[in-house]
């Protein structure tokens, strides 16, 4: 049996001007279980200074489940 490897995505979170800060963090908690709370806050605020922040990297398979 061979085994593929996907190749690596990038789930990224871009700022706007519609979301809370705390709402932000809840929806990362909600939609990636293995966040921890402080993690959810560093990713939320380097997208709200930076404009996009990484949130995770995995197959694209995962990361659509993310969305």
């Amino acid at each position: 049996m061979t085994t593929i490897t996907l190749p690596p995505y990038a789930v990224m979170l871009h700022n706007d001007e519609v979301n809370s800060m705390d709402g932000v963090v809840h929806a990362l908690l909600l939609c990636v279980p293995e966040l921890e709370p402080e993690d959810a806050v560093v990713i939320m605020l380097a997208a709200h200074e930076d404009g996009v922040a990484r949130v995770i990297v995995c197959p694209v398979e995962v990361g659509r489940a993310h969305v």
